[in-house]
């Protein structure tokens, strides 16, 4: 269970890096005329910060040992709730749906992330740690925790 939290610890500190980065990039596009990157609920603004959450997120993954294909497993996991709310309330359905006026984009994504990590909690109940960071690096290229991973469903 430890591996589990270490490693959503480590990709929310990476999604945190993405949106200090994001603040001052979207000062500065502000500035240069993207007024709609002031509004936290402009679809611009939502897109922006998705994107600057999600890519260090997904390289981190990738520089401990995951696929690309998981760090794009776990982007849609984390961004396909913040876009469904964003989208719900550009619909208007915020007055027919109370709870979606105070939905917070953030916490979705935390959730969505979960699931994605309880649906694939093969891969991140493994010993994901620093300490075996050579070990992920070596499975990368040669797949041997792929093999390790088929052998093991078989029993």
């Amino acid at each position: 269970m430890s591996s589990f939290l270490f490693h959503f610890t480590e990709m929310w500190l990476a999604m945190m890096l993405g949106m200090m980065i994001f603040v001052p990039v979207r000062l500065v596009l502000a500035a240069q005329g993207s007024t709609a990157l002031l509004d936290a609920s402009s679809i611009e603004f939502q897109v922006g910060m998705g994107a600057f959450m999600a890519a260090p997120m997904a390289v981190w993954m990738r520089a401990r040992g995951c696929r690309w294909r998981q760090g794009a497993e776990m982007a849609t996991g984390m961004l396909l709730p913040a876009a469904a709310i964003v989208l719900l309330r550009g619909l208007g359905l915020s007055a027919t749906l109370p709870w979606l006026a105070d939905a917070n984009e953030h916490a979705a994504m935390l959730l969505g992330m979960l699931v994605v990590m309880l649906y694939r909690r093969e891969h991140y109940t493994r010993g994901y740690s620093l300490l075996l960071w050579p070990v992920a690096t070596q499975r990368r290229s040669t797949g041997a925790h792929l093999a390790e991973v088929r052998r093991a469903a078989k029993t």
